[in-house]
């Protein structure tokens, strides 16, 4: 079991209030009279009065389920001394609290063994022989006034509530205005961001472009200069042959020359391997930028992308605003609707809780007539079995005189059981026959007056 702290609500009586020493939720097993189990959250209620103690069950989804109990001076006394209590009248009211606290730590455990009028709170703890009892404490159910009037003061919340709702939508209408417009301002300066942007682009590509295009020109005319100057070198070593078959003397001296052109070759040729990995490189460069602009164009078209999404958003969200604008008109037309079938409801339920007590009465009685035959018949088959042992134990000791007279009076309280049961079938069909007149005839009634008021409320 789990208890939620919660703070003294319009739920319960207000001149309770400012009395209030506990008020928390449980959830507890519900023991009903055909001991079947079931949780329900419960709010415990304990308030100071005059000389006394107020202890109030109740839950918050069924108003029939509400009692009270009144605990002053005697009633502690006649507590005390029927479940053999050591504390005193001023101590009882921290014990009460100290174990309600212990429950919803799960030191200590608390249930519920419901009645039609009453309702009995038990604290105890489980072992695996048996189940320890520490109190005791008997509720009765609360007037009916009195749940009226709580009645009344949840609809009173309730309106505060709707109140509270529409200040919310009012706040939340201005401030979807001041978004809107907000959005609007932002679009307008993005496109403005946008424009400026593909300018910038279309400029940087133009600069590139341009300067790619200078160094090419300029990578071109060196190449030319280049294989021009290696031409004239290979003329110049045609030529250098020519004269070195003529000329023999000036051999070493072509020689010398022929390495220093060799030399100078391989600087040109080291100079045309430099420009081509610059020319290289600015291919690179070249694709870089155009992977860049590709990828400029997919942000673009994202941003795009978005603002579209955005738009979506704004007329779902103005939509949204129109509904919620007829959802609270129609709010208000079911709460007026609500009270006048509270008023309604509140004068049926005093017809219905006064048949209600007739009939109940009238059950009770029955239900007692009932356990009186089935004690009578219990103790006649315990009188059946008493005699046969005797019987058998006459058939073995005494003569055939006594024999008979025991058969005589077997047959006689045989007699008697058989118009015992006659009599059980008759209550049995009776009680019935009531059940069916009060589950088709009149409860249906009942049923069908509250059935718009659990609905509504």
């Amino acid at each position: 079991m789990t208890s939620s702290s919660s703070s003294c609500s319009l739920n319960w009586d207000r001149s309770d209030c400012s009395n209030v020493i506990y008020n928390n939720q449980h959830i507890i097993d519900i023991f009903n009279l055909n001991r079947s189990v079931t949780p329900k959250n419960i709010s415990i209620l304990i308030t100071n009065q005059t000389n006394a103690i107020k202890i109030k069950l109740r839950d918050a989804v069924e108003y029939g389920f509400n009692y009270t109990a009144l605990i002053d001076w005697a009633k502690f006394e006649f507590i005390r001394n029927e479940q053999c209590l050591d504390i005193t009248y001023e101590e009882f009211q921290p014990q009460i609290i100290d174990l309600l606290n212990q429950t919803s730590l799960k030191q200590m455990q608390m249930r519920l063994d419901v009645t039609d009028t009453k309702c009995k709170l038990i604290f105890y703890e489980k072992s695996r022989l048996k189940s320890l009892i520490f109190l005791t404490i008997d509720l009765e159910l609360t007037n009916q006034k009195e749940v009226i009037e709580e009645l009344s003061d949840s609809i009173y919340q309730l309106q505060n509530f709707n109140k509270s709702l529409t200040t919310q939508l009012s706040t939340t209408k201005n401030q979807l205005f001041e978004t809107e417009s907000m959005l609007k301002t932002a679009v307008n300066k993005s496109s403005m961001i946008e424009k400026q942007f593909y300018k910038d682009l279309e400029l940087i590509l133009q600069t590139f472009l341009l300067r790619i295009n200078a160094t090419e020109v300029n990578i071109s005319t060196e190449l030319e200069k280049l294989t021009k100057r290696h031409q004239k070198l290979l003329g110049n070593l045609e030529v250098v042959k020519n004269d070195s078959r003529l000329k023999n003397e000036s051999g070493a001296r072509l020689l010398l020359n022929v390495q220093n052109l060799r030399i100078e070759n391989e600087k040109q040729q080291r100079v045309i391997n430099e420009l081509k990995t610059e020319m290289d490189a600015l291919k690179v460069g070249k694709t870089k930028i155009e992977e860049i602009c590709e990828q400029l164009k997919i942000d673009s078209a994202a941003k795009e992308a978005s603002l579209e999404t955005l738009q979506k958003q704004m007329n779902e969200l103005r939509r949204d605003m129109q509904d919620a604008t007829l959802i609270i008109a129609q709010k208000t037309k079911t709460n007026d609707e609500i009270g006048k079938d509270l008023m309604e409801a509140n004068r049926l339920l005093v017809n219905f809780n006064t048949q209600y007590d007739v009939l109940s009465n009238e059950i009770e009685e029955l239900k007692e007539r009932i356990s009186c035959k089935d004690e009578v018949i219990k103790e006649q088959a315990v009188e059946l079995d008493k005699l046969k042992r005797d019987y058998r134990n006459l058939c073995e000791t005494n003569n055939s005189d006594e024999v008979n007279t025991v058969r005589l009076e077997l047959n006689s309280s045989r007699q008697r059981i058989e118009e015992l049961e006659k009599q059980y079938r008759d209550v049995v069909k009776v009680n019935g026959l009531l059940t069916k007149k009060l589950s088709n005839g009149e409860l249906c009634d009942v049923r069908n007056i509250n059935l718009p008021f659990h609905s509504k409320s």
